[in-house]
C-alpha cells in the first residue's frame, strides 16, 4: 500500500524517471485525477493490483534509488572490495570488516555472507543485494 501511495504522490518528473510499465503508469495518472477520499482508495487500490502483475521489488528499489543522494565511485567500489573480501574469505575477513566498521552487526552479516555463499544462481542476485545494503548501512563516506 505505502508503494502505491509513495508512486500517486510522486512528482512528474520523479515519475518519469522510474521508468514504469505501461500498466502501473496508467493506474498511477488515474489516481492522480481522484480527490476525493473513498474513490481514491479504490484508485490507489488498482494502483496494487497493476503493482502485482509487474515486479514491485525492482519498481520499489528504483524508488529508493530515486531519493538516495547518488554515491561517489570511490565509495562503490569499496564496498563490492569489502563485499567479495567477505564471500572469498573467512571468519578472518568479518573479524576485519567488523574491526573497521566497529557499529556493524556480526550475527547479521554473518548469516548474509552464508547465505550469499549457498544460494543458487536464481536467489544470487537478491542475496548479494541484502549484503550489499547491510554493508553500505555501516559504510560511510568518510571511509571510502
Amino acid at each position: 500500500m505505502q508503494l502505491s501511495k509513495a508512486l500517486v504522490e510522486l512528482s512528474d518528473r520523479l515519475l518519469a524517471r522510474l521508468d514504469l510499465p505501461a500498466g502501473v503508469l496508467d493506474a498511477v495518472m488515474e489516481a492522480r485525477r481522484v480527490r476525493d477520499p473513498s474513490p481514491k482508495n479504490r484508485a490507489l487500490r488498482v494502483v496494487r493490483i497493476a503493482l502485482r502483475a509487474a515486479d514491485a521489488k525492482e519498481i520499489q528499489e528504483r524508488l529508493r534509488d530515486v531519493h538516495a543522494p547518488p554515491r561517489h565511485a570511490a565509495e562503490e567500489s569499496a564496498l563490492e572490495r569489502w563485499r567479495a573480501r567477505l564471500l572469498d574469505g573467512g571468519e578472518n575477513e568479518l573479524g576485519a570488516y567488523l574491526a573497521a566498521h566497529p557499529e556493524a552487526d556480526r550475527r547479521r552479516l554473518r548469516q548474509l555472507v552464508q547465505s550469499a555463499r549457498r544460494a543458487k544462481e536464481g536467489e544470487r542476485a537478491e542475496k548479494l543485494r541484502a549484503l550489499t545494503r547491510a554493508l553500505s548501512a555501516s559504510f560511510g563516506p568518510e571511509q571510502a
